[in-house]
C-alpha cells in the first residue's frame, strides 16, 4: 500500500503505566496519558500510517504528536480544532490550555503537523495563541482540498487505499467523504476507500449505510468505495495495515 490513512480513537488503559498517568494528571488534566501514548506508538508501528488526522488538539493531538515522534516517523499529520464540538459547546478543552504548560507543549507541536480550524473564528484564536500561520488552513465544516502535500507515488503492483472507522451518521460527512473521493479516483482510477462503521437510522433520510450506497453507485463509485460494516475495535490495526 503506498498511501495509508488511519483515525485515532482509543479508550483503555495500561495498567503497568498507571503511576505515570497518576504523575502526570495534575499537570495535564487528563487520565491516561502516558497509557494512550504508548499505545498509539505501538498501532503506528504496526500500521505505519503516512498520513494521521486527529480531532482536537489536546489531548489526542498532542498525543499523536509525540508518538509520531517517538518512532522518528515522517507521516504527515492533521489536527482539526473545531469552534465547536457537535455545534453545541464552546472549544474543547477550551479551558485546559490557559495551563501555561499545556499550551506551551501545544505550540510546540504545532510546529511539526498541520492544523485545520473549521471556522473563522476558530482561525483567529489559534493565530492569536501562537500557532504558527503558514501550519494552519480555514477549512470551513463540508469543505476540502485546503492541504496539498506531496507524496511518493505507489509501485505499479500497489493500490492506493484510504480506510475509514467511524459511525455512519451525517456528522462524519462521509458523505462528503465519498464525493471527494471521485477526485481522487480521477487520478487514481486503482484508488480503493473502505469505509467501516455501524449504522443509524436517520429521520427523513432513513437507514444512512442505505444513503450512502446509492451515492456510492450514482458517483460510479461501486469499484473504489466499499461500506464494510461494523470492526471489531481489536481488528483495527489489522485492518489499516492491510
Amino acid at each position: 500500500m503506498g498511501l495509508k490513512s488511519c483515525l485515532i480513537d482509543a479508550d483503555r488503559r495500561e495498567l503497568f503505566l498507571y503511576p505515570i498517568d497518576k504523575l502526570l494528571k495534575p499537570f495535564l488534566g487528563v487520565r491516561k496519558f502516558a497509557t494512550d501514548v504508548c499505545r498509539l506508538t505501538q498501532f503506528f508501528r504496526k500500521t505505519g500510517p503516512s498520513v494521521v488526522q486527529i480531532e482536537s488538539m489536546f489531548p489526542w493531538g498532542l498525543i499523536g504528536w509525540l508518538a509520531l515522534m517517538l518512532l522518528q516517523c515522517r507521516a504527515k499529520c492533521l489536527v482539526t480544532q473545531h469552534t465547536v464540538d457537535y455545534l453545541t459547546v464552546p472549544f474543547d478543552y477550551f479551558d485546559r490550555l490557559k495551563n501555561k504548560f499545556v499550551s506551551r507543549l501545544c505550540l510546540l507541536a504545532c510546529r511539526r503537523i498541520y492544523v485545520r480550524a473549521n471556522s473563522h473564528r476558530c482561525y483567529q484564536w489559534l493565530i492569536t495563541s501562537g500557532v504558527p500561520e503558514d501550519r494552519v488552513r480555514m477549512v470551513p465544516v463540508n469543505i476540502a482540498g485546503a492541504f496539498k502535500w506531496s507524496y511518493t507515488s505507489p509501485r505499479e503492483d500497489d493500490r492506493l487505499k484510504f480506510v475509514s472507522i467511524s459511525r455512519y451518521v451525517p456528522m462524519k460527512a462521509l458523505d462528503v467523504l465519498i464525493e471527494s473521493f471521485r477526485g481522487v479516483v480521477n487520478v487514481h482510477p486503482e484508488a480503493q476507500l473502505d469505509i467501516y462503521g455501524f449504522t443509524r437510522w436517520i429521520e427523513g433520510i432513513g437507514d444512512y449505510r442505505t444513503f450512502l450506497e446509492r451515492l456510492v453507485a450514482n458517483l460510479q463509485l461501486s469499484g473504489n468505495v466499499v461500506l464494510k460494516g461494523e470492526v471489531d475495535s481489536n481488528l483495527v490495526p489489522d485492518v489499516i495495515s492491510q
